[in-house]
């Protein structure tokens, strides 16, 4: 037993070593991590805090998003270093033979330091950190998981690579084991990640191409484009394997939505956050709906039509009207999120009316930042018909 705690208590130093020495590179972490190091007194602050560090000007060192960057495959499933940050988000919904309903989100985060602390004489030397996120949502137990982990991009423990695609944080990993050559973009993955109770292992397979978001991947989160990020999503990917929630483990299968964006600057000075929905409805159609919130005036909306074959119809955002009706506050930390939502269409070639509503109200990721992000239902009218589906749902700057 003294052995046992020994390397426990050991692998923990190690851990949290690893941590403190990547906050440590840049003023940049440790404005982003804040919200992980102060008291309940503190909590407003680590909130303005992540939206102050996504709204920073692009500096000369960090590469800038700019219009024209022609998005392509393999090359871009893989790292972006000279940008800020970047993301490869994977969110789903699984089910067991029996029925019981699950919704997951495995995410990779990269943040580049601008060279703050980088010593080319030292291995452990790096200007990129990475973070990752896993969360499960147990929609019968009405329990929500989630837990994080930290590296820094040296000695091999975090990195991505293109081709075959790899993304590592540690012992957590999307590792492709296949590529459909006739399909551009296209990949068969493994994703593996988990702790002690919870853990998941799949195999997620795209059948169609990438969606590029925005005007070919370049998706402005402002009218004047003062903020912007490459942007592409992949949704309809098939999704078999396994969940572990404490002492069970299911057998599970159903669709993961792969959303992937980096940039330099994602929010202008003056926004306060973002809501950002995708959509899997039961006649083929999907929806990527998302507004950013800006203080004094207007939100600056966005949306996109995905047809069965995944073609993408852009929306008028003249045309679209997205509003809370129903709302839920957090007992750990007295925040109230706006968990209901109704989205509407008025465009005379399909109106539709959609009602979002979560599977379970408490989905917060409560991490190194706060944020909401979860399984949602979807119910409402389609061309006068009725539909129903599911989706992802993600709340910040609440």
């Amino acid at each position: 037993m003294k052995t046992e705690y020994a390397h426990f208590t050991a692998g923990r130093v190690l851990r949290w070593a690893v941590i403190a020495g990547m906050l440590a590179l840049s003023g940049l972490l440790t404005v982003l991590f804040r919200g992980a190091e102060t008291g309940p007194e503190d909590e407003p602050r680590s909130r303005e805090d992540l939206i102050a560090f996504l709204s920073m000007p692009a500096e000369e060192q960090f590469r800038p998003v700019v219009p024209g960057y022609a998005i392509a495959f393999p090359r871009d499933h893989g790292p972006h270093p000279d940008f800020r940050q970047e993301w490869w988000y994977f969110t789903g919904r699984l089910e067991s033979p029996a029925g019981r309903v699950f919704g997951y989100q495995l995410t990779f985060f990269r943040f580049r330091t601008g060279g703050a602390g980088v010593r080319p004489d030292s291995a452990w030397s790096s200007d990129q950190s990475w973070m990752a996120h896993l969360a499960l949502t147990d929609v019968d137990g009405e329990r929500f998981t989630a837990r994080e982990d930290f590296a820094r991009g040296a000695l091999g423990l975090a990195g991505a690579e293109a081709a075959p695609l790899a993304i590592w944080v540690n012992g957590w990993s999307v590792r492709a084991t296949g590529r459909n050559e006739a399909c551009d973009g296209c990949f068969t993955a493994r994703l593996t990640a988990g702790t002690g109770e919870l853990a998941l292992d799949l195999v997620v397979e795209a059948a169609l191409p990438p969606v590029l978001q925005g005007d070919r991947g370049y998706s402005v989160k402002t009218e004047d484009e003062r903020a912007a990020s490459y942007y592409y999503s992949m949704p309809g990917l098939s999704t078999q394997g396994t969940v572990r929630l404490g002492e069970e483990t299911f057998s599970v299968r159903g669709q993961t939505w792969m959303d992937r964006e980096w940039s330099s600057a994602v929010l202008a000075p003056g926004q306060s956050g973002w809501d950002w929905f995708s959509l899997n409805l039961d006649n083929g159609y999907r929806l990527v709906i998302f507004q950013v919130r800006e203080a004094g005036n207007p939100p600056y909306l966005s949306a996109a039509l995905l047809d069965p074959e995944n073609r993408k119809t852009r929306l008028d955002p003249g045309r679209i009207s997205i509003e809370p009706t129903g709302y839920w506050t957090g007992p750990r930390h007295e925040t109230t999120y706006p968990v209901v939502w109704r989205l509407r269409a008025d465009s005379p070639e399909v109106p539709w009316t959609l009602t979002v509503t979560p599977a379970i109200d408490d989905q917060v990721m409560d991490m190194a930042f706060r944020y909401y992000e979860g399984l949602v239902n979807v119910d409402g009218t389609w061309n006068g018909a009725p539909v129903s589906g599911w989706g992802y749902m993600e709340l910040t700057g609440y």
